[in-house]
């Protein structure tokens, strides 16, 4: 079918869309839908009205790790009340502070509930991925302070902190509002991300005073983050390879380094589609 673009307003332009489509969902005015992009098409979608999902989780019993893992997985996994039984409530508490959207709405005596207090998501992924990656490269430049002595390890942690605590609601999002074909891709990418915001940690506790090392590592991160999103394959390429043929093989930071080098260069293909 066609339809026609009206102006409304300066700049903006509006289509409508078919009356027997809107009442089959039910749809009416004020309600929210999802547009996604793939190339030249536009696909709407009615995901983000999905019902609220809820789990039990019983952590009775359970160590502090388990409790953990299991309240982070279901989390991660979309649903937007978690039911928990537990024995310690002060760690229960601890876990669902460090999860992006949701608050303590319920207690009890043994149990509590975790619930989502985001309605409408935000309706650009890259936006939310934007953010995840800048918390990435400030990390990557506290290297450098470090290595001057300028920064601490405290605060290398903490930045490691904030972006599991994005990338977390990072692949929430994916799980529960993205359903085009590249989410997997997605994914994939934000747990690598995490995976080198941890090597970045490891690597500042023995980066000594090597500043030439920390700058290089600064400037590959700064250029894969940039790049993720400008699409330029050949520059990113071009720069991992440029720091792996430069790269000491001496002393275990620079084992680190390959790794984290590695990690990157590992989907490069997929994350980064050549033009």
């Amino acid at each position: 079918m066609e339809r026609k673009l009206v102006r409304q307003g300066r700049n903006a332009l509006t289509v409508t869309l078919p009356a027997k489509w809107l009442r089959k969902r039910g749809l009416e005015a004020g309600d929210v839908i999802k547009v996604l992009e793939k190339g030249n098409s536009l696909r709407i979608t009615t995901d983000t009205r999905q019902k609220p999902e809820q789990i039990k989780l019983d952590l009775r019993n359970h160590e502090r790790n388990a409790t953990y893992h299991k309240i982070i997985g279901a989390y991660v996994q979309g649903y937007d009340k978690i039911l928990v039984q537990f024995d310690d409530i002060m760690l229960v508490q601890e876990v669902a502070n460090i999860l992006l959207g949701m608050i303590v709405e319920e207690y009890g005596k043994d149990s509590l509930t975790i619930s989502s207090i985001i309605s409408v998501p935000e309706d650009n992924f890259a936006k939310v991925l934007r953010r995840a990656t800048h918390l990435l490269t400030q990390q990557a430049k506290l290297l450098v302070d470090i290595a001057l002595g300028d920064g601490t390890l405290v605060q290398m942690k903490e930045q490691e902190h904030v972006l599991d605590y994005n990338l977390r609601y990072c692949m929430r999002y994916i799980n529960k509002y993205l359903r085009d074909s590249d989410s997997y891709k997605q994914f994939l990418l934000c747990a690598t991300l995490e995976s080198a915001g941890d090597l970045l940690s490891g690597v500042g506790k023995c980066i000594g005073k090597d500043v030439l090392l920390a700058k290089n590592i600064s400037k590959m991160i700064d250029i894969f983050t940039e790049c993720l999103f400008t699409k330029d394959f050949m520059k990113v390429y071009t720069s991992l390879m440029a720091f792996r043929r430069g790269l000491e093989q001496k002393k275990f930071v620079h084992g680190l380094c390959f790794c984290l080098e590695e990690l990157l260069y590992d989907n490069l293909g997929l994350f980064i589609e050549r033009k």
